[in-house]
């Protein structure tokens, strides 16, 4: 069930389809961006992206619920997700990067395990 749906969640609580509903709505397309990158730059660490969630929170927890301060954090998260694929890359989103380098170092079964421990 979505949670704008859930009386008492922070969702219903922005009332479905109001301004501020939209924002939360268009917010999650940066900011999964931002967590994908963070996830797949920091060795796939989920910590990482628990810790983003989690200051999102703890921003939402300190700052005025208003129009005003949920559009200047959509602005935020869309210039910051800008900011990452403009400045490293669409590839660096992915992890065909780590990938294609696993794959030079597979054995003829198709497995790392099939190459032993000091195959080059």
């Amino acid at each position: 069930m979505p949670l704008f749906l859930v009386p008492g969640s922070f969702e219903a609580e922005l009332g479905l389809g109001s301004l501020r509903s939209w924002i939360f709505l268009f917010s999650m397309v940066p900011l999964s961006v931002l967590m994908t990158w963070v996830y797949n730059n920091s060795a796939r660490s989920t910590l990482s992206a628990v810790l983003i969630r989690y200051s999102g929170n703890l921003c939402g927890a300190l700052l005025p619920e208003t129009d005003r301060v949920a559009a200047l954090e959509l602005a935020f998260l869309s210039l910051a997700a800008l900011a990452a694929v403009l400045g490293w890359g669409a590839r660096r989103l992915t992890r065909q990067s780590a990938l294609s380098g696993a794959g030079k170092r597979l054995g003829s079964a198709g497995s790392p395990e099939a190459a032993g421990p000091h195959s080059p």
